[in-house]
């Protein structure tokens, strides 16, 4: 991570989406709000058609190309944006037509605008409840959302972060502690020998991404995962790429990132909120905390349509151990727990007792080594285009920590 930047207060943002639905990230004393219609903003559409569909064949193409698209959601965003200042009286549920009338309601002072007012405002709050409440219970799945224990709790007394004995009363040394908590193998030594004794597996072609994989991809986005610094959520996209010119552009890009083995430096600026683990005994320790990573949407986008090529590829060429099931298509619990009672009964068979044995490995994903990781991909055959561009991927990362 090459940059840090931190601020002691963070904005909270709103998001209203095209379905007229609200995101709720970062909780301060300013709200930042936008409002997007029911239907994508036509400048938007017109701005994104207007970026010409023509493949880049070197890293500036393809980087004024990430530039482009990201611009005309910044220019959108900034269009859009109001400030407002909340009090212990805002309502979410409050919207334009609210206002409206209740500016109708001061200039008149009838008992008629008064009622047309309190009508209004009546309406509004069911129809925002009823949807939230269809919302969690139907489309989320989650009814227990609606009770109260899930709501925010109060924060625990404020204690600082320790590094080792020492508390972090500076932000420089809160970003050092954070910083080798969340990457402590980084420049740790590797030793690609191990992998001499593996045979070297024929190299597999790598084909151009397809529509159909992109929208398989964007299906499975739930549409209220928080946004990135680029303020786009996957409802955004949804609605964005149901035109042809749009999606098409989305995957020249895809295209382009790989055939050039360049990953654009828009889509390497991570903005990581820190919240609590709930339920520790002390928030004294960088551990008691769990980071969350927001990226440039529609540039994670991108990244699943990888990660589902890549699965696929294993599968396909039997790379994956036959007993690997944890995040693998066609592989569920229910094939682990048939597993696990196979062996169990097999020991029983036998007169044995079988115990078993679960551990979780500590910063799994932070401690991979980014050279090792490419020797493994070459060695199971990957292709070196995929190769060529992990090694633009993995370097150059900037994260502000909040």
């Amino acid at each position: 991570m090459d940059d840090k930047d931190q601020s002691q207060s963070k904005p909270e943002i709103q998001y209203w989406s095209t379905i007229s639905r609200v995101h709720q990230i970062m909780s301060r004393s300013v709200r930042i709000l936008i409002s997007v219609p029911n239907c994508p903003d036509p400048d938007i559409l017109w701005d994104l058609v207007a970026v010409p569909v023509a493949a880049p064949a070197t890293k500036e193409g393809v980087e004024a190309l990430a530039d482009a698209i990201v611009t005309v959601f910044s220019d959108t965003w900034l269009a859009h944006l109001t400030e407002s200042k909340p009090t212990k009286r805002s309502k979410s549920w409050w919207m334009d037509e609210c206002s409206d009338t209740f500016g109708v309601y001061q200039l008149s002072c009838s008992l008629a605008d008064y009622n047309k007012f309190k009508k209004v405002c009546k309406n509004t709050k069911c129809d925002f409840f009823n949807e939230h409440i269809a919302e969690i219970a139907t489309s989320r799945k989650h009814p227990w959302d609606l009770m109260e224990w899930v709501k925010q709790r109060k924060l625990p007394p404020c204690e600082a972060i320790r590094n080792g004995d020492q508390p972090c009363h500076d932000m420089d040394d809160l970003w050092d502690t954070l910083h080798s908590t969340y990457n402590s193998a980084s420049g740790c030594e590797y030793n690609a020998s191990v992998l001499d004794k593996l045979p070297d597996e024929p190299v597999h072609e790598w084909a151009d991404f397809l529509e159909h994989e992109l929208l398989s991809a964007l299906t499975g986005c739930s549409n209220s995962s928080a946004p990135g610094p680029d303020h786009v959520t996957w409802v955004h996209l949804k609605e964005l790429l149901k035109d042809k010119h749009i999606l098409a552009l989305f995957i020249m890009l895809a295209n382009a990132c790989l055939r050039v083995g360049h990953w654009p430096c828009i889509f390497k600026e991570l903005l990581l909120v820190i919240v609590l683990k709930l339920n520790k005994p002390s928030y004294a320790v960088p551990k008691a905390f769990l980071p969350i990573v927001l990226l440039i949407t529609f540039g994670k986008l991108i990244e699943k349509m990888i990660a589902n090529r890549i699965q696929f590829d294993a599968v396909k060429h039997d790379i994956f151990h036959p007993n690997q099931l944890g995040g693998i298509c066609q592989r569920s619990t229910e094939d682990a727990g048939l597993i696990l009672t196979h062996l169990v009964r097999a020991g029983w068979v036998k007169g044995l007792q079988t115990s078993t044995l679960a551990f979780d490995i500590m910063q799994f994903f932070p401690s991979i080594n980014h050279e090792m990781f490419m020797a493994v991909l070459r060695k199971q055959g990957f292709s070196p285009v995929l190769v060529d561009f992990f090694a633009s991927y993995l370097i150059g990362c900037s994260t502000v920590y909040c």
